[in-house]
């Protein structure tokens, strides 16, 4: 290397427009130069290149620091030869500098387009002139890996590429290369204000950048991404293989290697590959010499592959152009990522797209990362791989820590990529893509639908959910019991089908085996959840408790009791309960000595056993699903202190009530809401949108006695009190899919007149107590709600008038609460108009 000047700058450009150059050289003059530095130019006129004219002009200067811009920059930066000297001597192993630059280029290395990005420049690529501001660099300089070209200043000589970047674009980004290549560091200085001017104008990106562009990945790419491994498994199929192996030669990411295993019993996809082996040296083609069948061909790819990431390509399938490009790129922004799929789109062997299949459906509505543990659960309880076949995925080599197809130290049969996906989900996250980033191929030469390849796939599938706890997955009980509930029944319907002479085979006696050790950990797991108390008060309504009883029984929550607190006249009830209690051992009947009233609902409190405790009022039904979907907010949140749901409306024979006022959903999707603000939203709206005791499934331990709040007992709303209680402790879940049904009927308390004018001073009494404490602050809120219930008392006593029930005008808690809100309204009208 020769010797260069440490005393000595050399600014260099190359120019086609001599009036522009003129004004960038002025800038250039009027810089300061530092005492004993001696300042040179030099200017190439019509260059066929810039890395040409930058090589030109470097080999005729012997200045240690060598400044290389743009006729259209204009320097404003008036100590900037200073600045670079003294950073340069500060940092020896700083190679090369420039004014904005990428920390990390992205897969299609266009720098802008970084997550990442330095520096500042006044410009006017988009026509006007603005300062175009990246991330300010708060230290001496920034390390980076590529370097706008605007400007860069160099304190070595190093040749710039000039034989493969012939024109005008990415000749920037090889010398930061370069430079990183013999081990110097490039970056961005700290810029207290920008530098310089760069008079662009509109960027012109159509003369030859993806020209170089190209030329750029395929000479930098195997330096700056990690090598994929895209592994093709082939067998006696060559013109399929041949689509999926120039789908893999199409893709844009710029470091693959394909490795070819041909296990045919013919030498057609051999010849077929010639042509390729002799124009593309990252193919690697190898005939087994005896047949090794799927499996160990797979793992006879893996030894042989050497990228960090592999995704196989199985020889019937297609992949997107940009699917790797794309995964890769998601991959490295998310370092916890060990996998990453996507939608696949079903086609024929045509190539014709085809309608999705139950695996094949979207799992998200966008990009999502999602973590790997809850993903591996969502797969193994749908009971379908929707992560996709091998090749769908693409993951990290090195996270896999098993063979290929083994989970556990089971080598699987059936579901080979499953067990691979499960022992990387257990490792990190997974990265899916909604696009379609690869095509599954459907057709007559797969096996995957006979009845032995099924029975296969349940033995794996049964194992993976076996031993999916040993790795991590499935801390929520509830959630395990659920899959193996699902598992259960889907290999039931399969057995089911299942002829005699297939019930007698080997595999089928295997598959049975582990249908019998899933249903004895169904059972075990059972034991471990938490008991839930169903509460039935009862009164003499025996076909309607039948049919609530039922409902109750038939819930899919396996850990339950029925506690039924009879306050009948007679004994109807009694004896149609009988056969349940002696049929069902988790059903329990008390018959009340002296009917208990609405202290009944407190008995049945007092008599629940369950950690969580839900209500069925006698007249009203469960939905199957509805102890499951809710105790599982309560098992996951400890903040959630009520769980409540739409629910629907029946009349006297079951039939189901339009939504009216009264049923109308709280939200149109599951919400979690804070408990203030829902309780705020009911006594504004002075009406229970929580529901009744039916719909809320709540902890016992929160809860002391039922129709309590802030200290005093409230008989007719006892239930609206009792929420208002548990809101005030913590949060509300509301699912908005229907969990029960809610029975109107005339012989209903609250379709009773007597009953009814209970409303005017309870609710009053709700009022004054939730506003003692911190409830409807703000005077309008109040005043909006003591209007509504003045309403409600004169509806109440109108309906009592046209009844001609006079007496009930005389209650005196009705009427004393009834003038304490006219009171209320009349001093709010006084204050505002005084």
């Amino acid at each position: 290397m020769r010797s260069l000047n440490p005393d000595k700058v050399c600014f260099i450009t190359c120019y086609n427009d001599q009036d522009l150059y003129e004004e960038s050289l002025r800038y250039i003059q009027v810089l300061h130069v530092p005492e004993g530095v001696e300042a040179e130019f030099i200017s190439i006129a019509g260059a066929t290149s810039l890395a040409a004219g930058y090589n030109h002009a470097m080999q005729q200067s012997d200045a240690k620091y060598k400044v290389y811009l743009h006729q259209d920059v204009f320097i404003i930066n008036r100590n900037m030869i200073q600045d670079v000297i003294s950073l340069f001597q500060e940092n020896p192993n700083l190679g090369i500098m420039g004014l904005v630059g990428a920390e990390k280029l992205p897969i299609n290395a266009i720098w802008w387009q970084a997550s990442s990005i330095w520096g500042k420049v006044y410009e006017n690529h988009t026509g006007r002139m603005d300062l175009l501001s990246f991330q300010d660099v708060n230290r001496p300089y920034q390390s980076v890996e590529s370097l706008d070209g605007l400007l860069l200043v160099t304190q070595f000589d190093l040749p710039w590429q000039e034989e493969h970047f012939d024109g005008w674009h990415m000749y920037d980004l090889s010398q930061c290369i370069e430079f990183k290549k013999h081990g110097y560091d490039v970056g961005v200085p700290h810029q207290q204000k920008a530098w310089a001017i760069h008079d662009c104008g509109i960027v012109n990106v159509n003369n030859g950048f993806e020209k170089y562009r190209y030329k750029f990945l395929q000479m930098y790419g195997p330096i700056l991404f990690p090598k994929v491994s895209v592994l093709i498994p082939t067998f006696n199929r060559p013109e399929l293989f041949e689509a999926a192996l120039q789908s893999a030669l199409g893709q844009s990411y710029p470091n693959i290697e394909i490795i070819v295993g041909d296990d045919s019993t013919n030498d057609e996809t051999e010849k077929l590959m010639q042509n390729y082996l002799a124009a593309h040296q990252h193919i690697h083609y190898y005939r087994n010499e005896n047949n090794l069948g799927q499996f160990q061909n797979d793992l006879k790819l893996m030894e042989l592959s050497s990228g960090e990431y592999v995704n196989f390509l199985m020889d019937d399938d297609l992949f997107h152009p940009e699917k790797i490009s794309k995964m890769m790129k998601a991959m490295l922004e998310f370092p916890n990522a060990v996998i990453a799929t996507s939608k696949r789109q079903v086609i024929d062997n045509q190539g014709r797209n085809m309608e999705d299949i139950r695996s094949s459906s979207s799992l998200f509505d966008h990009d999502v990362i999602v973590n790997g543990l809850e993903a591996g659960e969502y797969v193994l309880e749908s009971i379908a791989n929707t992560i996709g076949e091998p090749t769908t995925v693409l993951f990290k080599k090195s996270a896999l820590i098993e063979p290929f197809g083994t989970f556990n130290e089971r080598m699987y049969t059936c579901n080979v990529d499953l067990a691979s996906w499960f022992t990387l989900l257990a490792k990190g996250d997974l990265i899916y893509f909604v696009e379609p980033l690869s095509y599954f191929r459907l057709h007559d030469g797969q096996q995957q639908n006979g009845l032995e390849q099924v029975l296969k796939g349940i033995v794996d599938y049964s194992h993976l959910i076996l031993h999916a706890p040993s790795k991590g997955f499935f801390k929520d009980d509830l959630i395990y019991f659920r899959t193996l509930r699902n598992c259960v029944e889907y290999n039931q319907k399969i057995f089911d089908k299942a002829s005699d002479e297939k019930e007698a085979s080997e595999a089928f006696k295997v598959a049975r085996s582990f249908q019998d050790q899933i249903k004895i950990k169904m059972k075990e797991v059972s034991e471990r959840l938490p008991l839930v108390s169903i509460l039935i008060p009862a009164y003499n309504r025996p076909l309607f408790l039948k049919l609530a009883v039922e409902s109750a029984l038939g819930q899919t929550y396996p850990n339950i009791e029925i506690v039924i607190s009879d306050d009948s006249t007679n004994n109807e009830v009694e004896e149609m309960i009988r056969p349940f209690v002696q049929q069902y051992s988790n059903i329990r009947y008390i018959r009340n000595v002296t009917p208990l009233a609405h202290l009944n609902l407190q008995q049945c409190l007092d008599l629940a056993s369950g950690e969580y405790v839900q209500f069925l009022m006698d007249d009203d039904l469960f939905l199957p699903k509805k102890i499951e979907s809710m105790l599982e907010y309560l098992l996951r949140d400890n903040d959630i202190t009520l769980v409540t749901s739409f629910r629907e409306m029946i009349d006297v024979n079951g039939n189901i009530i339009p939504e009216n006022g009264i049923n109308q959903r709280l939200f149109a999707n599951n919400t979690i809401v804070e408990g203030r603000d829902i309780g705020e939203h009911c006594l504004h709206h002075l009406s229970n949108k929580i529901g009744e005791p039916t719909n809320v499934l709540f902890r016992k331990q929160d809860i002391e006695e039922y129709g309590m709040f802030n200290g005093n007992a409230f008989r007719f709303i006892n239930d609206f009190a009792t929420w208002m209680h548990l809101l005030s402790k913590g949060k509300m879940a509301y699912i908005a899919e229907s969990l029960s049904y809610y029975r109107i009927h005339s012989d209903q308390n609250q379709q009773k007149i007597h009953l009814r004018m209970w409303n005017i001073y309870q609710w009053y009494s709700m009022l004054q107590n939730a506003r003692s404490v911190g409830y409807l602050k703000e005077n309008r809120q109040y005043k909006q709600a003591l209007h509504k219930h003045l309403r409600m008392s004169v509806d109440i006593m109108g309906e009592a008038l046209s009844l001609n029930r006079l007496d009930l005008l005389e209650d005196k808690q009705a009427r004393t609460a009834l003038q304490n809100v006219i009171n209320d309204i009349t001093a709010e009208l006084a204050e505002n108009k005084g």
